[in-house]
């Protein structure tokens, strides 16, 4: 009897050991090293989703932001330019012939603009922005039928202060103010690359 309860006992002894040593099935607390599945797991970094787009299926950008737009050429299909938008803004204008507005608010969009060295191989050269290359969408979701430049947009600024409106070369960079007149003071501007890529900013 004292013999078969000590082999009892042994046999309990036996099995708390090797739950002891196998209990750390992490890796971490028993110091084993990580499984192939593990280490692939942390590897594995989240791809890039790039900007969201808006029900309207254009993406949706924020001023000041460091995102650019950017233009791609649709005989080439190389990125010729990219541009981004600092700020957008009600405005008063300086100029020395100003006009009241059309459409009843002045606004000033500033952007940047850098051109890339493949607008050369373009079939037209020179990146150009201007008025007409925006449209408004109202918060309701009502698109503007009008035309953003109006009489009240032209001379509104000294030409220094502006989007050079000749539009620049290849290669080159060149900052400046787009100036608007919208029918609501606040809203969504939509604007298109030739590629047919659109870009939202709401202000």
């Amino acid at each position: 009897m004292k013999y078969t309860k000590s082999l009892v006992a042994l046999a309990l002894m036996g099995s708390a050991l090797s739950l002891s040593a196998c209990g750390g099935s992490n890796g971490a607390a028993s110091g084993t090293a990580p499984t192939a599945e593990a280490v692939e797991k942390q590897v594995e970094a989240p791809k890039p989703t790039g900007p969201a787009k808006s029900s309207r299926g254009n993406y949706v950008m924020s001023a000041g932001s460091k995102a650019f737009a950017t233009q791609t050429d649709q005989l080439t299909d190389k990125e010729t330019a990219k541009f981004s938008v600092s700020s957008i803004k009600k405005g008063v204008c300086t100029g020395e012939y100003v006009q009241p507005p059309t459409n009843g608010n002045i606004v000033f969009v500033k952007v940047t603009v850098q051109t890339l060295p493949a607008l050369a191989e373009s079939s037209f050269p020179t990146f150009s922005i201007s008025a007409h290359d925006f449209k408004f969408i109202a918060k309701n979701g009502t698109t503007f039928n009008g035309s953003l430049s109006t009489v009240g947009t032209y001379g509104c600024l000294p030409d220094a202060e502006t989007f050079p409106s000749a539009g620049i070369g290849p290669d080159q960079k060149a900052s400046g103010i787009i100036v608007i007149d919208v029918p609501q003071p606040s809203g969504t501007l939509l604007v298109k690359s030739n590629f047919g890529t659109g870009y939202e900013y709401t202000f």
